[in-house]
């Protein structure tokens, strides 16, 4: 029962992306049901094979870009914990890398409040940063945010950094949920791999974190 529940909140997340299109700088804030996905609120209460589920999980979102340019967001995971790394462990290059805050602004006399997203603002300052252009290999594109990351915000930006950097194939993507993370910011990391490699290496204010399969978490009903 909990992984037909998990399946069917990630399914009516993406179907709600659809039907809202990213803004760099948006007049409104989506509520907590448009495609947020948050550990407390998805994790608690479900129980599975005995398991209960731990309100700090890290969640994991990830997929694939199409030849369009498109985002599509394919699997969810929970994992028990995310350690911090050396990216010097990885084999790979880093692209670009950038961190982004969410940045509201209020027009004064004017109804319309303004907010500029964290990811979004973690692209840009990506793309201003680029640090090799060598774009061979399997391309991973590896966002990290606290608890108030949403998905959508997170597949829009992906379009915009493979737009920005010109990326054509063997595109990845990951969103990484992580309660310890500080809320309002957000990280971004472009790595590409040489060789066979779960991509698992993620940027968040100006360290390296890493996920290993061993700390998934099974929902068996």
């Amino acid at each position: 029962m909990a992984t037909k529940f998990n399946s069917l909140f990630l399914i009516f997340a993406l179907f709600l992306n659809s039907v809202n299109a990213f803004v760099p700088l948006a007049s409104f804030r989506p509520t907590q049901l448009n495609a947020y996905i948050e550990s407390d609120s998805v994790d608690e209460g479900f129980e599975g094979g005995g398991l209960e589920l731990a309100v700090d999980n890290a969640i994991l979102i990830s997929g694939s870009v199409d030849k369009k340019g498109k985002a599509i967001a394919k699997e969810m995971k929970h994992y028990t914990k995310v350690s911090k790394s050396d990216i010097g462990n990885f084999g790979c290059k880093v692209i670009c890398k950038g961190d982004g805050q969410e940045i509201y602004k209020d027009p004064g006399l004017s109804s319309e409040k303004i907010i500029a997203l964290a990811p979004f603002t973690a692209v840009e300052n990506a793309l201003n940063a680029i640090e090799s252009e060598d774009k061979s290999g399997a391309i991973s594109i590896n966002f990290t945010g606290g608890d108030d990351l949403m998905v959508h915000e997170v597949l829009g930006s992906v379009e915009k950094i493979v737009s920005g950097l010109g990326l054509s194939s063997k595109v990845e993507f990951r969103s990484l949920c992580e309660p310890s993370f500080p809320m309002e910011k957000c990280g971004v990391a472009v790595v590409s791999f040489d060789g066979d490699s779960e991509g698992h290496i993620y940027y968040n204010d100006g360290a390296w974190y890493t996920l290993s399969e061993d700390d998934t978490i099974s929902i068996v009903e």
